[in-house]
């Protein structure tokens, strides 16, 4: 009996929210972003810069970063993205950028452009966590 019991807890327990990792120096544009991803079901961290980024994967398991390419700090996006890939290579890294030339620097990886729709990309988030 007390198996049946077990089985039923499992089954209401939601299932794990991916987290996701928004790193974008422009508060506003890093609010709305986090607050949407909130709203689709991430567990959303946020930092301001690479450096504040690169300390999150020291303290939590993150399933995929987007981020920004132009912040301040010791790092761009796209260093940024080099790391992790180097670091974490199962983190799959979504980049942003308003600059097309930037994007460019970065052809290895996910990229949206900015200003970006918000339903775009959640469905490369999807799609970048549907394929680890």
């Amino acid at each position: 009996m007390p198996h049946t019991h077990m089985m039923m807890l499992a089954a209401q327990q939601p299932p794990k929210a991916a987290v996701v990792l928004v790193v974008e120096d422009d508060d506003l544009v890093r609010l709305m972003t986090v607050d949407y991803l909130e709203s689709c079901g991430y567990l959303v961290l946020e930092a301001e810069n690479a450096a504040k980024a690169r300390a999150w994967f020291d303290r939590q398991a993150i399933d995929l970063m987007f981020t920004d390419v132009q912040m301040p700090g010791d790092m761009d996006g796209i260093a940024l993205a080099e790391w992790a890939r180097a670091k974490h290579p199962t983190v799959p890294v979504l980049v942003t950028s308003g600059v097309a030339s930037e994007l460019a620097r970065y052809a290895a990886g996910l990229m949206v452009a900015k200003p970006y729709d918000l339903d775009a990309v959640h469905a490369r988030i999807q799609a970048a966590l549907s394929k680890r």
